[in-house]
């Protein structure tokens, strides 16, 4: 029979091995609770609890709570990237955007399973930053009321700064993947990968016969997966494209609706209208309201685009579209207008309103 001392050696090592999974299981679990639909100001002062809990755990890694603050670390940091995880997805609509989320998922791997091997340390490190800056991305429009382009490169510095101070008082050498790391995100970010965190889309849909005195608009196509993308409009009615986005209280950004046309030459899409929107002010649980119209449609395969100022992709449809002469009938929704402002272009028309 085993000795209640073999026993307790036994019982340290399956802790030691599990800790790490544990400690992420707690996390996510936590942040799925505790994260609402609307990220609150105390949903971010936890998220930031988090991370500077997870960088107090770092520092006493070498020391006698060793055991102790490694759980801690993965719960702080698991917790963490499950909750950017959650928010990065909201606010992903492009395929190129979800090159983040996988990155997220593979960071949340990382973190678990990191062990004390050669390069332990260093990924330990990596991922924190990796967390960090993410963290800031989001957090810093939050706190400054704007989703100015700015505040990407200001998390980026000073997550590199950070991370790099540590790595040299621990003497940890990263230098070399800190350098790597931050132009590899610098491309991604001038290629609008990354999701336009804190917008997020709340719906979109194609319609026609917008009347604002009755506040009325007929439903044509909502993007369903397994909805057929052929609408059936009337020929010289105007077509109207509606979304509504989301953004965090006090927050007013420069939105666009893109109209992108195929060419049936080329079977490549050209851009026929950039309209201008104004989201006057976040904090809404529906979202704010944004219409573009279009007028002289052509028929054949349209794609729309809400963006933000730098390009990157909030909303995004694809139709067919098919011209009658006669009527087409639709569904009719009624949305409430608080608010209307007029973007003249080229044969085009914006409208904003909001839900009550």
């Amino acid at each position: 029979m085993q000795s209640n001392e073999s026993k307790l050696i036994i019982a340290k090592e399956w802790v030691t091995k599990w800790a790490p999974l544990f400690g992420f299981l707690g996390g996510f679990c936590w942040d799925s609770w505790t994260l609402g639909q609307i990220v609150t100001s105390l949903d971010l002062y936890l998220l930031t609890i988090y991370l500077l809990g997870a960088f107090g755990c770092l520092f006493l890694l070498e020391s006698k709570v060793q055991k102790w603050a490694i759980l801690g670390y993965h719960f702080s940091v698991g917790t963490l990237l499950s909750a950017l995880l959650i928010l990065y997805f909201k606010s992903a609509a492009s395929w190129g955007s979800f090159l983040i989320i996988i990155a997220l998922a593979v960071s949340m791997t990382l973190n678990e399973f990191v062990g004390e091997k050669k390069f332990g340390d260093k990924i330990r490190l990596m991922v924190l930053w990796w967390v960090t800056m993410m963290f800031l991305n989001f957090v810093i429009p939050h706190l400054l009321k704007s989703v100015w382009s700015l505040w990407f490169y200001l998390s980026l510095i000073i997550s590199l700064t950070v991370i790099y101070f540590i790595s040299k008082k621990l003497k940890i050498l990263l230098k070399a993947p800190l350098v790597i790391a931050g132009i590899v995100l610098l491309v991604l970010w001038i290629g609008n990968f990354l999701p336009p965190v804190p917008l997020v889309l709340k719906s979109q849909f194609i319609g026609s016969d917008l009347v604002k005195e009755k506040y009325q608009a007929k439903l044509l196509y909502q993007g369903g997966f397994f909805e057929e993308n052929l609408i059936e409009h009337t020929q010289g009615k105007p077509l109207f494209y509606l979304t509504s986005v989301f953004a965090p209280s006090g927050v007013d950004a420069k939105l666009f609706h893109k109209w992108w046309y195929q060419n049936k030459s080329d079977n490549k899409y050209k851009l026929i209208d950039n309209i201008p929107l104004h989201l006057a002010s976040g904090g809404r649980v529906n979202g704010w309201r944004l219409f573009s119209r279009k007028s002289n449609l052509r028929e054949g395969l349209w794609r729309l685009e809400t963006t933000n100022e730098s390009g990157a992709i909030i909303s995004s449809l694809q139709f067919d579209l098919k011209l009658n002469t006669h009527e087409v009938e639709s569904v009719n929704i009624t949305q409430q207008i608080d608010d209307t402002t007029s973007a003249a272009g080229n044969q085009a028309k914006v409208i904003l309103f909001q839900l009550d």
